[in-house]
């Protein structure tokens, strides 16, 4: 499947990129990290991006990383984007 590859705050810049509907999210996530430069996708304690989803007229959703790409609704012609992640609370307390 093609699908696009959103980047930039605003979606801007672009690209396509053909992958297997058996992909898992983690792997893409893993793919797309040396495609845009990001820090490491994960560190000893935690997964600090997540892979999110569209189809073209619809809202985001995030996928899980353990769910294959075709699988978790995205299809031919859908949108993809990492998010980063993170949290309003202080764990350490």
């Amino acid at each position: 499947m093609i699908v696009t590859v959103c980047k930039g705050r605003d979606q801007s810049e672009w690209f396509d990129i053909e992958l297997c509907a058996k992909t898992k999210a983690f792997d893409l996530l893993r793919l797309l990290q040396h495609e845009f430069g990001y820090q490491p996708l994960i560190d000893e304690e935690s997964v600090r991006y997540i892979l999110e989803g569209r189809l073209p007229e619809g809202p985001w959703f995030h996928i899980p990383n353990p769910i294959e790409v075709g699988e978790s609704g995205l299809m031919e012609g859908s949108f993809v984007r990492i998010q980063r992640t993170y949290s309003t609370i202080d764990e350490g307390i």
